[in-house]
């Protein structure tokens, strides 16, 4: 089979993405990925994972100009999705929200491939939540604040697996704190998390 994955911008959405994409590889399934020139992604993504780009740029928080291009990328980014879903022959269509799944998954609709959404946040984002009534399943990371459907499952959030997290936890006694978060509330967990952990006494 092969799956489409859409991630780009931050690690909160890409690295989620780029922890399916292995699990799909390592279960003999071909993965395209569709991110952009500028994101992490570009940095990120193996070279056994084909990354193709589309020129899709935020939305919100932007000025007049900045949201009329964005408009204008969204219409050429479908276009472009399009174009890529019909040749490289795709079988199904995972998002991982963020701006990007907003033209990858219209097209997946346009085109009548099966979509999946995954949302990370315990806030179904604005593309998600568009796409939403798009989608086959809508993977959720947390429990969110509105009435479950039938669409959605809880799986939670796909994360990286270390090889030696066993030898490191038998060689260090002291405690270790495992801190997520991303998107608007990680310039605060940045600036705030190593400040409170510094100030707490342990033995």
């Amino acid at each position: 089979m092969k799956f489409l994955i859409s991630a780009a911008g931050t690690g909160g959405h890409v690295f989620p993405a780029l922890e399916f994409g292995k699990e799909c590889i390592k279960n003999n399934h071909e993965v395209i990925w569709i991110g952009t020139k500028t994101g992490i992604e570009k940095r990120v993504v193996p070279h056994n994972i084909k990354l193709l780009t589309i020129p899709m740029s935020g939305f919100r928080g932007k000025n007049l100009i900045l949201k009329i291009i964005s408009l204008i990328g969204l219409i050429a980014s479908i276009f472009k999705s399009i174009f890529y879903l019909q040749k490289n022959k795709i079988d199904y269509v995972v998002c991982f929200g963020g701006y990007i799944s907003l033209p990858v998954g219209l097209s997946a609709w346009i085109c009548r491939k099966p979509l999946f959404l995954h949302e990370q946040n315990a806030i179904i984002g604005t593309s998600n939540n568009v796409l939403k009534k798009f989608s086959k399943i809508i993977f959720l990371g947390f429990s969110i604040n509105e009435p479950f459907t039938k669409k959605m499952m809880l799986v939670g959030n796909p994360i990286r697996q270390s090889k030696d997290s066993a030898s490191v936890t038998q060689q260090h006694e002291s405690p270790r704190v495992y801190v997520t978060g991303g998107s608007q509330g990680s310039e605060f967990i940045n600036k705030n998390i190593p400040k409170a952990l510094n100030s707490l006494k342990y033995h």
